[in-house]
């Protein structure tokens, strides 16, 4: 009985160690991670977005969601918000719709862009290389959504001395505003004393985050 103690305790602190093992491996990737995310992340903010055009935000932008040549189309919102959040450039979406629109538009073989789907883009080739010449070192940190489905985020900030968490999970979008609770973005709007008319409520909401430079939660 002595000695199957012996052994039991043995096997304890074996497993012991190995999960102390473990959880500092843990810890040191977790650590090791958020490092690359600072690193990235000031490497971003050194790019002033004041001095970007809109062409060159949203280029900027494809790089970061990881648009290649080999993966080259990507679903507005995904491309606008990092534009927004990711970048710093405040332009509202209304902003960055009219110049994608306009680059589709042009009648060239120099354009960045084309229209792959409603709400899908494609970076073209000449786009492409382009981004790469004004941004060299930019290294994706995204994979690019192709699908509405595939575009989710949470926005954090204060409006009129209110809490106002506004978040995306593709087609659905749902806000708090202080302790209440919104799945109707007109709904939000009114509460908050946003005529909506023929405009989109989720698009007012979204602008007003940009405007009031939430963050990324």
């Amino acid at each position: 009985r002595q000695v199957s103690i012996i052994i039991l305790r043995g096997y304890v602190n074996f497993i012991l160690q190995k999960s102390l093992f473990l959880l500092h491996s843990f810890c040191r990737l977790i650590t090791l991670l958020a490092l690359a995310r600072i690193k990235y992340e000031r490497h971003i903010m050194n790019i002033n977005p004041n001095v970007l055009s809109l062409e060159e935000s949203l280029l900027l932008s494809a790089l970061v969601c990881g648009v290649t040549p080999e993966n080259p189309t990507i679903h507005r919102l995904q491309l606008f918000f990092c534009a927004n959040f990711i970048i710093g450039k405040d332009n509202a979406e209304e902003d960055f719709q009219r110049c994608i629109e306009t680059e589709v538009k042009r009648n060239n073989s120099t354009k960045c862009w084309k229209r792959a789907d409603r709400a899908i883009y494609e970076l073209t080739p000449q786009g492409y290389n382009r981004s790469k010449q004004l941004f060299p070192d930019i290294s994706p940190r995204f994979s690019p959504a192709d699908d509405i489905e595939q575009v989710r985020y949470k926005l954090i900030g204060r409006y009129n001395n209110e809490d106002l968490i506004f978040e995306r999970h593709g087609r659905k979008v749902k806000a708090r505003i202080g302790n209440e609770y919104f799945t109707n973005m007109e709904d939000a709007c009114l509460h908050l004393g946003f005529p909506t008319e023929d405009r989109s409520a989720a698009r007012i909401l979204y602008n007003l985050a940009v405007r009031s430079k939430f963050k990324v939660a």
